[in-house]
């Protein structure tokens, strides 16, 4: 009897072990699938929005005249400014929302004037390019830096699209396109 009993238990901890525990496991595995499947929904819905929009080349084109025109808007204001191409960070991945999707950022060519916008200037001149900068959605302002002789904002819009236009020793436009797939069709 004792050994009915005993051979009872062994077998009910071996069901348990081959039948329960690896449903256990499976739980496991089927959520990081599930989890997997989610992420991989969410990143294809990012990419064919992205699809809908301009592609990279196009917006990068468009915000690199969108910096001239900012400088030109500056000038009017402030016409000893001569502004001059700088340097060009180039593509990066995409940031925020956007970060898992196949699009990137560029951070177009940045302006730069060697002369500073002079103090009494320095308002209407942002004043201009916040002006500019809502034709192309860039409305949220944040002053990085705000004291006589040394100036530093950025508007900045949807999908990591971004101007930044600063005045210490020297003056600086620079932009950021938002995100957008690249064109991939062959030339």
């Amino acid at each position: 009897m004792r050994q009915r009993a005993c051979a009872a238990k062994v077998a009910a901890v071996l069901w348990i072990m081959a039948f329960a525990l690896p449903g256990c496991a499976l739980d496991g595995v089927a959520n990081q699938v599930d989890a997997a499947a989610d992420s991989t929904d969410k990143i294809d819905e990012m990419n064919r929005r992205l699809a809908r929009l301009p592609r990279l080349e196009q917006v990068a084109a468009e915000y690199e005249a969108f910096a001239w025109r900012i400088a030109a808007a500056v000038e009017k204001v402030a016409p000893e400014m001569m502004w001059e191409e700088g340097q060009s960070v180039g593509k990066m991945a995409c940031s925020g929302d956007l970060a898992e999707s196949d699009g990137f950022v560029i951070s177009t060519t940045m302006l730069v004037s060697s002369v500073p916008i002079p103090a009494d200037k320095w308002s209407p001149a942002s004043a201009a390019v916040q002006s500019v900068a809502a034709e192309f959605g860039l409305t949220t302002l944040t002053t990085r830096q705000d004291r006589p002789g040394s100036h530093d904002v950025m508007l900045s819009g949807h999908d990591g699209a971004s101007v930044t236009f600063g005045s210490r020793k020297a003056a600086l436009i620079a932009t950021t396109t938002p995100c957008r797939l690249e064109d991939r069709r062959s030339t």
